[in-house]
């Protein structure tokens, strides 16, 4: 049985992750850059929440952040990346590589960015109506370009995630004295 001391230091942490989180997302409509950079590294924020206190309380964390961000951020494609993709994903991925198959499982996982991200952008076009974000790309080819890179993108992402995972494991855990 986990003492009371413990139980605090997580509420803590799950407190903390998601204010840093939630900062860092607030980053997004400051810096221009931090479009992308800014979900992504704000979905890395919440992932001790996920290690500590498991996928339920992640979700959760996740969940309130995303309506603080909503609120509060005025990138609104920073959000909708946040929203659809990854701000879920750091919980998700530990279920996606349960896939046994190298390439079934990363198929699974460029078929969930894909859907998610297209879902994303087609609300923010027809709910926000952000029609300027079509003429941002172009044309077909732009297009065509920019999902790739987004891809590649998003494969380096799920990478570093796995290697954060482990440096959680190795140095940052017992730097805050966690279990």
């Amino acid at each position: 049985m986990m003492r009371r001391r413990d139980k605090s230091r997580l509420v803590a942490l799950g407190g903390v992750c998601a204010a840093l989180s939630v900062v860092i997302m607030l980053i997004s409509s400051i810096i221009p850059l931090a479009l992308y950079i800014a979900p992504m590294l704000s979905g890395m924020a919440l992932m001790p929440m996920k290690e500590e206190m498991g996928a339920k309380s992640a979700l959760l964390s996740y969940a309130v952040c995303s309506v603080l961000c909503m609120l509060l951020v005025a990138e609104k494609e920073a959000v909708m990346m946040f929203i659809f993709l990854l701000g879920w994903y750091p919980v998700a991925k530990d279920f996606l590589d349960r896939i046994k198959s190298k390439p079934l499982r990363l198929l699974s996982k460029l078929l969930v960015v894909n859907i998610s991200v297209f879902s994303g952008y087609f609300l923010l076009i027809k709910l926000f109506s952000m029609e300027y974000i079509l003429e941002e790309f172009g044309g077909t080819l732009l297009l065509s370009v920019t999902a790739l890179t987004g891809n590649i993108a998003f494969i380096v992402y799920d990478m570093s995630l796995a290697i954060l995972k482990r440096l959680y494991y190795l140095r940052i855990r017992k730097l805050f004295k966690i279990r």
